[in-house]
């Protein structure tokens, strides 16, 4: 029979140290491995926003260019026959507004100039706004036909109308100096962005 060697490791050290040391791996690696799964996922809901966002931005694009003709063409109409616009511009923004916050993390630069595109298009609808409240001044102002063959309140109607007309014509061309820039942008933003 052999004698026993005596346990060279304490017993503190298997039943406690030991035990600690595999708990805190275990939850390091638990850690690691989520942060690792974050960023995963978040990257690839980035990706896959960029991307949806690549085929708003087309669309966006052809309505801004719609809507640019449409304004230019109502300001030659107004011009030629003093007819009033009045415009309803709507953009597809679905995706970003929709999409935006479920992002960790937007200071990416790509990102942050969508989001600057996003912020000008959202703007537009102040000048839309104004720009039909000065139409709608303007037709109040529109002398009658009936009226128009009376001497001095035909001139006074007229002039304040033309005054009113002025201010839809000044509108339009704020809209329009507005659209082309945006547009631009999108035109600079869409090669950048995943297809």
């Amino acid at each position: 029979m052999r004698p026993q060697a005596a346990n060279p490791v304490p017993w503190w050290v298997t039943a406690i140290v030991l035990p600690a040391v595999f708990l805190l791996l275990g939850a390091l690696i638990g850690f690691f491995g989520t942060w690792i799964r974050d960023k995963l996922d978040s990257r690839r809901a980035k990706q896959a926003f960029l991307k949806a966002i690549r085929r708003e931005l087309e669309s966006l694009e052809k309505q801004l260019d719609a809507a640019m003709a449409e304004i230019e063409d109502s300001k030659k109409k107004m011009e030629a026959s003093w007819h009033v616009p009045q415009f309803s511009l709507a953009f597809r923004t679905t995706v970003y507004t929709s999409q935006l916050g479920k992002l960790k993390d937007v200071a990416d630069p790509l990102l942050l100039e969508v989001v600057e595109i996003y912020s000008d298009v959202f703007a537009l609808s102040g000048i839309v706004e104004l720009l039909n409240r000065h139409s709608s001044e303007a037709l109040t102002r529109k002398p009658p036909e009936a009226l128009r063959f009376f001497g001095q309140r035909r001139e006074e109607e007229t002039d304040s109308f033309l005054q009113a007309l002025g201010l839809v014509g000044s509108a339009c061309q704020v809209l329009l100096e507005q659209l082309g820039p945006i547009r631009t942008r999108v035109r600079n933003v869409l090669p950048k962005l995943p297809g």
